[in-house]
């Protein structure tokens, strides 16, 4: 697993949004904004999902992600 930076921790809880990348076995990719989610003290990110659709079914496929943050105000 990546370590998370001390930053970027700091960035994802003043944001409260993340955006999930993720891709199915053929690669075609998927990403989608999670507001609903809990960054945990070793570093995991666990994230709420209502419908089992593309995120879903790319991880039972594919386990890797992407996952970004970004300053809203610049």
């Amino acid at each position: 697993m990546v370590a998370i930076p001390i930053k970027v921790k700091q960035m994802i809880q003043r944001q409260q949004i993340i955006i999930v990348g993720s891709a199915d076995r053929l690669g075609l990719p998927n990403v989608s904004p999670r507001t609903s989610f809990y960054l945990d003290p070793d570093g995991s990110i666990y994230w709420l999902e209502l419908f089992k659709h593309k995120t879903f079914r790319n991880f039972q496929k594919n386990p890797w992600c992407s996952v970004t943050v970004f300053e809203k105000k610049s």
